[in-house]
C-alpha cells in the first residue's frame, strides 16, 4: 500500500500479478524518474492532491487493471509528463464529481469512466476501447490526443473536447 511519498529513482518498480496494490488517502503522492509496471489491480482511493512526471511512466499490463474508485486529482508535476500505457483495464470507477488524471496517455486495450467526470490533460494515443457509462463525462483537455481507426468510442455518455487538438 502507497500511504504517501516519493517514488522515485532508477529502475523498475513491480507490481506482481498476486501483489494487492492500493494508493491510499492520507498523505501526498509523487512519482519522478521511476518506471511502475503494474500486473495485478490497483485501487487508487486517494484524492490527492498527487502528482506524476519528470520522465516516469507507469505501464499497466496487459491481465491488469488501474481502478480509479474516488475523483482522484492526479496532477502534472514538472519535467516531461508520465507517460500512462495501458494494456490493461484502465476503470474510473467511483465518485461522481470531477478527477484528473495528468498523463500521457495511451491505450491498448480498455479504458471505462463508469460515474463522474475524468479529464484527461497531456494528450496522447486512443487506440482501442473506450466507454462512458450514462452520465459520466471524459473530456480531452488542452493537448494533442490521436484517434486510428480501430478506435472504438461508446456508451451513452459524454465526450468532451475542451481546447487542445483532436486527430481523427
Amino acid at each position: 500500500d502507497w500511504t504517501g511519498g516519493q517514488i522515485g529513482g532508477t529502475g523498475n518498480l513491480v507490481f506482481g500479478p498476486t501483489a494487492v496494490a492500493s494508493v491510499l488517502p492520507g498523505g501526498q503522492h509523487t512519482l519522478r524518474d521511476r518506471r511502475i509496471v503494474n500486473q495485478t489491480t490497483v485501487n487508487w482511493t486517494s484524492s490527492g492532491p498527487d502528482y506524476m512526471g519528470f520522465n516516469s511512466t507507469w505501464e499497466n499490463a496487459a491481465g491488469s487493471k488501474m481502478d480509479l474508485k474516488n475523483d482522484a486529482q492526479v496532477y502534472f508535476w514538472g519535467g516531461t509528463p508520465t507517460a500512462f500505457q495501458n494494456a490493461g483495464v484502465f476503470v474510473k470507477s467511483g465518485g461522481s464529481g470531477i478527477a484528473y488524471f495528468d498523463c500521457l496517455f495511451q491505450n491498448l486495450n480498455s479504458f471505462a469512466v463508469n460515474s463522474g467526470t475524468l479529464f484527461l490533460r497531456q494528450g496522447g494515443t486512443l487506440s482501442a476501447n473506450w466507454t462512458v457509462a450514462a452520465g459520466a463525462t471524459l473530456g480531452f483537455n488542452g493537448a494533442t490526443f490521436k484517434t486510428h481507426a480501430s478506435t472504438t468510442l461508446a456508451g451513452n455518455g459524454r465526450y468532451l473536447i475542451n481546447g487542445g487538438t483532436y486527430e481523427v
